[in-house]
């Protein structure tokens, strides 16, 4: 697993099922939704006073993310200051 270091964050990239009209989820058919992901490690000097928690969904800046794969997971590094919005 990944430590951020300092004011990093390690986000999972959140895939978002494909749904027909009637609310069936086609089998196979998810898609990397490129902004969002699921907070897996917050680094040392990330302060709780900033909202984000492990396990929280999270909007973020993609131009400003740095990207990895570690036992076939893609992850994305970002600063603390980065993420934009959390999902309730």
């Amino acid at each position: 697993m990944l430590k951020p270091l300092h004011e990093n964050v390690v986000l999972k990239i959140v895939e978002k099922e494909r749904t027909t009209t009637a609310g069936l989820v086609l089998p196979g058919s998810t898609n990397a939704v490129e902004n969002v992901g699921e907070v897996v490690a917050l680094g040392d000097k990330v302060k709780e006073s900033v909202g984000v928690s492990v396990g929280d969904r999270v909007v973020f800046k993609v131009a400003k993310s740095t990207g990895i794969g570690v036992n076939n997971e893609d992850y994305k590094i970002v600063e603390v200051d980065d993420i934009l919005a959390v999902i309730e």
